[in-house]
């Protein structure tokens, strides 16, 4: 039978009946709903909330919504209080405290409401868009614990589904939620660099290491000055000798934005010889071209500037690009030729 059907029986004929007889036909229909049968819950959820229902059998209705045992019963009827927002059903869904397993999006409003926070916490990346979009539901609970419930994500791939989406598009919102919950991404290293920079929790991703130099460096290229500034902090304290060379071959071999500030601070140092004395070479290079440009602009603010000097500090300023490239395919040759 559907639906209707059974409004009709309820209508038409369970109600002329005596209440003995009407009981005993009551309870057959509510046995048939708590194991699945989705039509006479529909019926029974009318019932509930229908005034003109015998109050014996809205009891029976509402005893029977509460026992429910099978997942398709359970979610119609959770589809049903979703829609109505009734509070009937509002008290027969926080009693028996269920929740759907699909949609998801059901499946949050669910928790939340009967605030079993845990079962969605640990879902997977589809959860996130459910949670961002319960925030804004009509019930004040229900978008408080949604807040509530981004910011106890268990899942590593559903965290890195969050901080992935951070990292792509870059919106403030996400951003806060990443920064107050201190989410660090698993994967991949690249993510799980940015995050852990962004965060303030260094310690998730061992920048001590030889490995991580290299995505430490990229950091620096990132828009975000909280992460630049990071990568300068964590790039000062390495204390391991393999990821110092390893910073010292990249530097040599690429631009480095940070290298002005190392070479001032004077934290690094090859322990190898040949290599030292090829690391002090360009730092005397960038120190010459930092020391032309000054005298550059202090000639051209001073009042009588010395012609000579103005025009020597150009003609180097000009030439230094190219002194620059020579020390950095002579450091490029010298390392390929002393890994052989």
């Amino acid at each position: 039978m559907e639906e209707m059907e059974y409004r009709e029986l309820i209508h038409s004929r369970i109600l002329l009946l005596d209440k003995r007889t009407r009981r005993m036909m009551m309870e057959g229909l509510a046995e048939a709903a708590i194991y699945g049968d989705v039509d006479i819950v529909k019926v029974f959820v009318w019932a509930v909330t229908e005034k003109s229902v015998a109050p014996d059998v809205q009891a029976i209705a509402r005893n029977t919504l509460s026992r429910l045992k099978e997942y398709p019963a359970i979610d119609v009827f959770c589809s049903l209080w979703e829609r109505q927002r009734n509070p009937l059903l509002e008290r027969l869904l926080l009693g028996r405290r269920y929740v759907v397993k699909q949609p998801m999006e059901l499946r949050v409003l669910t928790a939340l409401k009967v605030r079993k926070l845990k079962e969605i916490c640990s879902d997977g990346p589809e959860v996130i868009d459910a949670l961002l979009n319960a925030r804004g539901d009509r019930d004040e609970k229900i978008a408080q614990r949604a807040e509530e419930a981004l910011h106890r994500l268990t899942n590593p791939a559903t965290v890195d589904a969050l901080c992935a989406r951070w990292e792509r598009d870059r919106d403030p919102e996400m951003e806060r939620i990443l920064t107050q919950s201190r989410y660090v991404a698993e994967s991949p290293p690249e993510l799980r660099m940015l995050t852990a920079l962004k965060v303030g929790r260094p310690e998730e991703i061992a920048v001590d290491h030889p490995e991580m130099i290299d995505l430490l460096i990229d950091a620096y290229d990132d828009e975000d000055p909280e992460i630049v500034k990071e990568a300068d902090s964590q790039m000062s304290q390495l204390s391991n000798s393999e990821a110092a060379d390893t910073f010292y071959n990249h530097i040599m071999i690429h631009d480095y934005p940070g290298l002005p500030k190392v070479v001032l601070d004077g934290k690094y140092e090859p322990e190898n010889e040949s290599r030292r004395a090829l690391f002090y070479f360009m730092i005397a290079g960038w120190l010459l071209n930092v020391a032309l440009v000054l005298l550059y602009y202090t000639q051209t603010l001073n009042s009588e500037p010395d012609r000579d000097a103005t025009v020597g500090a150009m003609l180097l300023i000009s030439i230094f690009p190219w002194l620059h490239v020579s020390i950095w395919a002579a450091a490029q040759i010298y390392l390929i030729m002393s890994d052989d």
